[in-house]
């Protein structure tokens, strides 16, 4: 492999505990939305929002559900305050050194709100120097699984698909596409929670990573 490609939440790193917390208790209730409409509001919208266009996207979308307009800029406030706030996945900084260290091409293809550049500024100095590449669906305008975001990664980073490999914890998001381009799919899964995959590959450990290239 020349190059080897990475999802961020719930790969390279976890983002799911207070971070989540924190927002579906201080921002969900400005949108009036619970734990899963909200996670889906991130997944199918913002995702695809660039960070200088969000704030009057989110305002929109408060006029439509009669909701205070200041609530959109309290919900911006907010969001940017827990942004940083992950930690990394087991071996995740060593592996993608060790990957530099072997000359292979790396980097992350993400589906992420426009809070992505902050959240990926304070990856300074663990792994960013590490990585050639960042991604992101909110920069692109398109979001996993289309194939698109993957095809930005492999033309600015000049390598063929069949010499690429993508790792991800999303059986929905993280498979298919690489295979239709003609990448390698890892499904990153520490907890064993996927009884039936189309990935190439199952890991537990990011480790496992470097016995596959």
């Amino acid at each position: 492999m020349k190059a080897v490609f990475f999802d961020f939440g719930g790969t390279l790193a976890d983002r799911e505990g207070g971070y989540w917390s924190a927002m579906v208790k201080d921002v969900g209730p400005l949108f009036g939305m619970g734990s899963e409409e909200l996670r889906a509001f991130f997944r199918d919208e913002l995702c695809v929002v660039p960070l200088a266009e969000e704030l009057e996207y989110i305002r929109k979308r408060c006029r439509e559900k009669g909701l205070p307009p200041e609530n959109a800029d309290k919900f911006i406030g907010l969001k940017e305050s827990f942004a940083p706030d992950f930690r990394w996945e087991p071996n995740a900084i060593e592996v993608v050194e060790a990957l530099k260290e072997k000359g292979v091409v790396t980097g992350i293809i993400s589906n992420t709100d426009g809070n992505g550049g902050t959240i990926y500024d304070s990856m300074k100095p663990d792994i960013r120097p590490y990585l050639d590449i960042l991604v992101l669906s909110s920069e692109e305008r398109i979001a996993k699984p289309d194939t698109k975001l993957f095809e930005v990664a492999l033309e600015r980073t000049g390598v063929k698909a069949e010499d690429a490999m993508y790792v991800g914890d999303k059986e929905d998001r993280d498979i298919s596409a690489p295979h239709e381009l003609g990448m390698k799919a890892v499904l990153y899964d520490p907890r064993g929670e996927h009884e039936k995959t189309d990935a190439d590959y199952v890991i537990k450990d990011l480790k496992e990573v470097l016995e596959l290239i």
